[in-house]
């Protein structure tokens, strides 16, 4: 089965969380890059590829991202950040694609039970990538430049916003490289959303491509925070 993200809540009985979150967030006309869920064994078949190819065609970017959803990722109580696949820089060729999804994802999809799928995701040009983590107390945001994956994958950022009390308090290289009084709009006003439909501490990834944030990736947030946002 092959389903458009946007079109309705996706349940994680058959998708698996990560895919059921985008959802929820795209279905609520948050920011979210678009999407197609595919089940295993959705692309078998010539029909299926003109299914992605028609599909691709309609995207801005000219790469795309291939990530995996499953129920043993991104839950309530351990959200198991990084136990599956994400390969960005694609080419949005569907014959390249299927192979991929073929031979990268759907065995990795095979080692989990209960739902899952290929989440295939337009990627969105970063001139910012990173992570926030929304509380109902505040906001913490940290990002790098020019990052393919939104996230800081360990490093040390070169920005930093901690959104308290109606208070920001910035870190940052460069004033130059992008606007950062629209992002910081922007990036508050999104995880207050994602908080409100999710009704709980999130962790998001995002990209801003100079003009607007979207969130790639949201989960639960299940480890303490006080020390990172006092820090």
């Amino acid at each position: 089965m092959i389903v458009d993200l946007a079109n309705a809540p996706l349940a994680p009985n058959l998708w698996g969380n990560k895919a059921a979150q985008l959802s929820r967030l795209a279905t609520e006309g948050l920011s979210v890059p678009p999407a197609l869920c595919l089940q295993p064994g959705a692309v078998t078949g010539l029909w299926r590829g003109s299914i992605l190819g028609n599909w691709l065609t309609a995207l801005t970017s000219d790469r795309v991202v291939l990530r995996s959803s499953t129920q043993a990722e991104d839950r309530t109580d351990d959200a198991g950040a990084g136990r599956t696949v994400s390969l960005t820089g694609l080419p949005p060729s569907a014959e390249h694609l299927i192979r991929v999804i073929e031979q990268e994802i759907e065995p990795d999809l095979n080692r989990y039970e209960g739902g899952r799928c290929c989440i295939l995701q337009e990627q969105i040009p970063c001139v910012l990538g990173g992570v926030a983590f929304k509380t109902p107390e505040s906001l913490l945001v940290e990002g790098n430049y020019d990052t393919p994956l939104a996230t800081t994958g360990g490093e040390v950022p070169q920005l930093r916003l901690v959104s308290q009390d109606g208070i920001r308090e910035w870190e940052f290289i460069d004033h130059d490289s992008v606007q950062y009084q629209r992002f910081a709009i922007q990036i508050e006003d999104l995880a207050v959303r994602i908080y409100a439909v999710m009704r709980m501490p999130v962790d998001i990834e995002w990209v801003f491509d100079g003009r607007s944030v979207f969130a790639v990736q949201a989960r639960p947030v299940t480890a303490p925070l006080v020390n990172e946002v006092q820090s």
